[in-house]
């Protein structure tokens, strides 16, 4: 009996099945088709209850509350459609301005089946979004981009109204509520696009809708990679708005929900164009590589056929006209640009590559430029290798003419790493470059601003000792044999040897970033010092200044002056450098062979040579800044806490630490803040700069500082100094501090406080931190086992003293510094 009832149930549930079935399917049949799962599932197991015989009432009334779910979504799926419809007539699309709301309301009115909740009263959020320049620039020294260049399209992405995304405690309402919001900036996003192409350029149009589309998929899951102003508002704006525990109110639910009809609602009105939905999986650094290259490789070619037709007349490498300069000018601008660019978007792309899930699925080409020659129709064509190798890219000889050619020597590629120092220089003091020293300060204080240009500027320890050759010895006879040629081989033997002495220096093992950066660091260097921007002026750069300006006077006198090709010498000098420096650069990596050729080679840092020497070296110089201050926090909280966590300042061990980290922090602050007073009046002539105060720039530019504010750094160091030792005396130590820098300003052997501390291998080993005596007879034993060699001519002949001997004729010996060291002041 039982089993009988159980099967009429069946039946009847089963007639109520097929009706509200043919209901649903009556109000959306492509809606069924996404749901058959759930439906497919009760309609399975019910089968099994008729085959068994042993389901009960509760699981047919469980089926009933399914079904009923399911026709409250699918009228939730019919508004949504029906909805976008309503709002976005076809027709409207005539009526639309750049700041005004979708619809024409003199044509519709305020009739309710003309508008929905959101199409007129709810649209204010909307103004925001301006009418798009015609231009395709690229951004890329934005604030918090961390190293990338954006479309200007992606900048002016329409989606203010997702900055200030509130949940209403409802996750249907809130899906619903994302979904206007997206949908009418997306729709709105299309028709400025349009109204910026219209009937000119349909596959522009349709490429910017594709890729306005694509970057709402990365700002809805949060992997867009513009993280500036309102973009890291609606980021953040998201982040709360989803839920991370939620089925219905998470990126993945609500993309794959709307995402498709997103598609369709931006491109309904332009359907006619044949736009077609692009593939979503692809990453956005190459969507934005394919329209950087899309946009450039065509400038690219419309600029050299101008060049072409200009220069025409050269052909002989005569002067240059001046139709033809001002189109070499404009040409080496945009490649510049260019160059910059898409060395940024590559750093990126190779990321991108090397670290997501991406490469899993499709193999892509190791390097960008690869990337947008497989990919991009405009790019197939263009050589990439003379465009990052010359000034001008192929049209070198083109620009350059007769008068630029002379200036560039010809050497062939072997033979820059096998000029030797005692055969192929003309002076007759053959000097090689000394070791670079273990232990050497920072040079910021007063005293030694009668070696530097301006006040201001602190002198890195491998600026001090950088290797300038033969330059600074050449004789008035020397100077005469050297011709153009012997003048680029002098400054080879110069830059081999400063590489190769850098590499052995910083050079390990598992890590060689630290010595790649110090070459590019010195390479940059050699090129304020060709051009005459060097700011240390100690007596061998004077030296070597004087020397330089000679001989380029010498051979290339004849075209400075008045009506002359070069105004300045130190013009001329700087295009000199232009056309020879990748010889320079290639000269430090053979350095860098000689040391170790298992080793990989350097790559050039290319952004340095664009930024002023006083703002590279400030750079440095905070970098070498955080590095030492993490190593006197760890030191003062290893040596001056207990296990309880109480100061041990009574410990003299600990009291040692306080002391030098007090003198260190002194130091530090002086140094600060005479290098940010220069920033200051500095900025506004390095237009990378000239809009950022001290903290942002160093935050951006120096290595470990990122997380640093320098306007609080020094206040936050005394507060851990008086935390840790509370028991020093601070007026006691701020006269030592006096003191000592009096003493370390005279003595030309001052070591730096963190480098005798031993700071290098602190870095090399964490485990392993050196004691912080501060004694420089540490560093005496050292150079007793060592001794640095020093050149000395005497009567035309090599000799060799030690730094002892050195000491004794300047009327000083390692008695004195040891007397003088932190320790026994103290």
């Amino acid at each position: 009996m039982k089993g009988k009832m159980n099967m009429c149930l069946f039946f009847f549930y089963s007639i109520l099945y097929v009706v509200l079935c043919t209901y649903v399917l009556g109000i959306s049949e492509e809606y069924l088709k996404e749901r058959p799962q759930g439906l497919n599932v009760e309609t399975n197991n019910n089968n099994n209850n008729n085959n068994n015989n042993n389901s009960n009432s509760n699981d047919a009334m469980s089926f009933v509350n399914e079904v009923i779910r399911f026709i409250e979504n699918e009228k939730d799926d019919k508004e949504d459609k029906k909805v976008k419809i309503i709002s976005r007539p076809v027709e409207n699309t005539l009526h639309r301005y750049p700041v005004s709301s979708f619809l024409n309301i003199k044509k519709y009115g305020r009739k309710g089946e003309y508008l929905n909740r959101n199409s007129f009263v709810q649209r204010s959020y909307i103004r925001g979004c301006k009418g798009k320049r015609s231009t395709h620039t690229w951004i890329c020294e934005n604030k918090g981009n961390n190293n990338i260049c954006i479309p200007d399209r992606r900048v002016q992405l329409c989606i203010t109204a997702l900055q200030d995304l509130k949940n209403s405690g409802s996750e249907t309402t809130d899906r619903k509520l994302l979904r206007d919001k997206v949908f009418d900036s997306a729709m709105y996003e299309t028709d400025l696009l349009w109204n910026k192409y219209g009937f000119r350029g349909f596959d522009d149009f349709c490429d910017d809708v594709k890729n306005s589309y694509l970057d709402y998929k990365d700002v809805i899951f949060g992997t867009d990679l513009d993280k500036n102003n309102i973009s890291k508002l609606v980021e953040e704006s998201l982040k709360r708005f989803f839920k991370k525990d939620s089925s219905v109110l998470n990126p993945t639910a609500w993309w794959r929900r709307y995402g498709t009809r997103l598609w369709k609602t931006m491109i309904q009105p332009y359907a006619h164009l044949g736009c077609r939905k692009p593939d979503e999986n692809e990453p956005q650094i190459n969507r934005w590589i394919l329209e950087w290259g899309k946009y450039n490789c065509r400038l690219m070619k419309e600029k050299e056929k101008l060049l072409t037709g200009e220069c025409s007349v050269n052909r002989k490498k005569s002067d240059c006209s001046t139709g033809c300069n001002n189109e070499c000018y404009t040409y080496r601008s945009l490649i510049n640009r260019q160059r910059y660019e898409v060395s940024i978007l590559g750093k990126k792309y190779i990321k991108v590559v090397r670290y997501t899930i991406f490469r899993r699925k499709i193999v892509q080409p190791d390097n960008a430029l690869d990337f947008l020659k497989l990919n991009c129709s405009e790019c197939k064509d263009i050589d990439f290798k003379p465009f990052f190798e010359f000034e001008y890219g192929k049209y070198e000889e083109k620009c350059m003419c007769q008068s630029y050619i002379d200036l560039k020597i010809q050497f062939k590629n072997n033979d820059i790493c096998s000029f030797n120092a005692q055969t192929d220089t003309v002076s007759s003091d053959k000097r090689f470059c000394l070791e670079k020293k273990e232990f050497k300060p920072w040079k910021c204080d007063k005293n030694s601003f009668e070696t530097v240009h301006h006040k201001g500027v602190c002198v890195s320890p491998r600026r001090q000792g950088f290797c300038l050759g033969n330059l600074n010895y050449l004789l008035n006879d020397d100077i005469y044999n050297v011709h153009n040629s012997q003048l680029l081989i002098e400054i080879i033997m110069a830059s081999k040897q400063e590489g190769k002495l850098l590499w052995k220096k910083h050079g390990t093992i598992l890590d060689n970033q630290n010595a790649c950066k110090y070459i590019n660091d010195s390479y940059v260097d050699y090129k304020d010092i060709v051009i005459g921007n060097d700011l240390w002026n100690d007596n061998n750069s004077i030296k070597v200044q004087n020397n330089l300006n000679l001989i380029f006077e010498r051979n290339f006198g004849y075209k400075v002056g008045r009506n002359k090709l070069f105004k300045t010498i130190k013009e001329l000098k700087n295009v000199w450098w232009i056309l020879n420096r990748n010889k320079v650069w290639e000269s430090m990596r053979c350095g860098i062979d000689e040391v170790d050729q298992r080793r990989k080679t350097c790559e050039r840092i290319d952004e340095l040579e664009n930024m002023p020497q006083f703002f590279r070296w400030f750079s440095q110089w905070a970098h070498f800044f955080c590095k030492e201050k993490e190593y006197w926090e760890l030191k003062l909280n290893d040596k001056c806490t207990g296990n309880n966590g109480k100061s041990l300042c009574q410990d003299k061990t600990c009291q040692n630490v306080c002391t030098n980290m007090n003198y260190w922090t002194y130091t530090r602050k002086l140094a600060y803040e005479i290098q940010s007073v220069k920033y200051d009046k500095d900025r506004k002539l390095f237009s990378l700069a000239k809009d950022k105060n001290v903290t942002t720039f160093l935050k951006e530019n120096a290595k470990n500082c990122s997380n640093i504010d320098f306007t609080k750094i020094f206040d936050q160091l005394d507060k851990l100094f008086k935390e840790r030792c509370s028991c020093m005396d601070t007026q006691v130590l701020e006269v030592k501090n006096k003191e000592m820098l009096s003493i370390d300003s005279n003595s030309e052997d001052a070591t730096d406080i963190s480098e005798k501390n031993g700071e290098e291998e602190l870095y090399v080993n964490h485990n392993s931190v050196s004691v912080a005596s501060g004694n420089k007879e540490i560093e005496k034993s050292k150079d007793e086992k060592q001794p640095e060699k020093e050149a000395k001519q005497t009567n035309g002949t090599l000799t060799v003293r030690t730094d002892k001997d050195s000491d004794r004729n300047k009327g000083k010996d390692t008695a004195t510094d040891t007397k003088n060291s932190p320790e026994n002041l103290k």
